[in-house]
């Protein structure tokens, strides 16, 4: 996924220079940072329930659940595809950024 590209660039960046120890390290944290989320975030996604509800399937409307669906969908379909207008666009704010434009 698109999501992990920058942490591989770092990993990459860091043995590409021979900095090993640091890549190691880099690894290290990053994996107690998902083992820190993949921990927490069930949980606080899932809780506990409220005494009142009644056990069952929950039926949620289609209007809940529409908006996270398409911008999961985007989300994917940016990090597969990126339009040339969108990659120019973010292209030219580098550029800014860096003082080249």
């Amino acid at each position: 996924f698109s999501v992990f590209v920058s942490e591989f660039a770092i990993l990459k960046g860091a043995l590409d220079q021979g900095h090993t120890m640091i890549a190691v390290i880099y690894m290290i944290l990053l994996a107690a940072v998902f083992i820190g989320m993949f921990t927490i975030v069930p949980q606080m996604i899932q809780g506990n329930p409220p005494d009142t509800m009644k056990p069952g399937k929950v039926k949620e409307s289609v209007l809940k659940i529409l908006p996270g669906v398409v911008l999961c969908g985007l989300a994917l379909w940016l990090g597969v595809h990126m339009p040339a207008g969108f990659r120019n666009l973010i292209d030219q704010a580098v550029k800014i950024v860096e003082g080249t434009l």
